[in-house]
C-alpha cells in the first residue's frame, strides 16, 4: 500500500518542530542536488530558481502526503516562484495554470484550517 493511502485517514494537524527540521532539510538537500544537475547537465539560464521552485515542491508535497496544514504555504511559495519563471521562460499559459494553483492552494489551506479548528 502507498504512503497517501495510508494517510488518507489521518487527522490534518500541524507540522512540529521535528517536522520542520525535516522540511528544512528536504528544501535545502534537494535544492543543491537539483541545482547542481541543472547547472552541469541541462541548459537552463535560471538553475537556481528551477532548483528553489522544485525543492519548496518537494517538501509541500511531503507535508500533503502526511497531511499537515502548512503543505499549502509550501507549495504556493513554489507556485509564486515559478509564475515570473514561466513569464520570463515564455511560458505564459502555463504561469496562468500556477496562478490556478495558488488560488487552489489557498482556499485548500482555509479549508484544512478550518478543519483542524473543528477537531
Amino acid at each position: 500500500m502507498f504512503l497517501w493511502q495510508q494517510k488518507s485517514q489521518q487527522k490534518i494537524s500541524k507540522t512540529t518542530k521535528q517536522g520542520w527540521m525535516s522540511v528544512v532539510g528536504i528544501v535545502l538537500g534537494s535544492f543543491f542536488i537539483l541545482f547542481f544537475l541543472l547547472n552541469q547537465f541541462t541548459d537552463s539560464t535560471v538553475p537556481y530558481l528551477d532548483a528553489i521552485v522544485s525543492a519548496f515542491a518537494w517538501a509541500g508535497t511531503w507535508l500533503l502526503l502526511k497531511r499537515k496544514l502548512e503543505n499549502w504555504i509550501l507549495l504556493n511559495i513554489s507556485n509564486l516562484i515559478a509564475i515570473p519563471l514561466q513569464f520570463y521562460k515564455g511560458l505564459e499559459l502555463t504561469s496562468l495554470l500556477t496562478i490556478i494553483y495558488v488560488v487552489i492552494a489557498f482556499l485548500g489551506y482555509r479549508e484544512w484550517k478550518n478543519k483542524l479548528d473543528v477537531n
